[in-house]
């Protein structure tokens, strides 16, 4: 299994746990109505915040990607990798689907970092780096539909 296959394997194996422990969400109150727990999770985690900068993180890349500056570009895949890690961590929230979308978007994000590092500014792999950059939308519109999922939850 190449490095990138097992880094992607390690961050799958992180969400199943996380998803398993979902009774545990971050020292929440994950007492009371779904509403409240989602609620307690989101404040107890900054779930929000780390969205906003996975979607900035997204966007710096897409930018750079343009360029002819393939250091710059690594340099912003590798912090999407650390942020990506770093959300995976807030994982569980008190709803299965949410931490299902979380949890996909987190691993698209991860799998984007990994390949677009070992990608970028190599002419033999543009293709790959292409698609690499496709799975962004994927890991966003995930990230989005969990969001939505979690505002709509603590409206009640």
């Amino acid at each position: 299994m190449s490095p990138a296959r097992a880094s992607i394997a390690k961050l799958l194996v992180v969400g199943l746990v996380a998803l398993a422990l979902s009774g545990c969400a971050a020292g929440a109150d994950m007492t009371g109505s779904p509403s409240h727990r989602m609620r307690a999770w989101t404040r107890a985690t900054g779930v929000a915040r780390s969205s906003n900068v996975l979607l900035q993180d997204a966007a710096r890349i897409m930018k750079l990607a343009g360029g002819n500056d393939p250091t710059a570009v690594k340099t912003a895949c590798l912090v999407l990798s650390n942020d990506a890690e770093a959300a995976n961590t807030e994982l569980p929230t008190p709803d299965h689907a949410a931490t299902l979308d979380l949890s996909k978007a987190y691993s698209d994000y991860y799998s984007v970092a990994v390949d677009c590092y070992h990608d970028a500014g190599v002419p033999a792999r543009k293709m790959a780096f292409t698609h690499a950059l496709g799975l962004l939308s994927t890991a966003n519109s995930d990230l989005l539909a969990a969001t939505k999922r979690m505002q709509a939850l603590e409206r009640g």
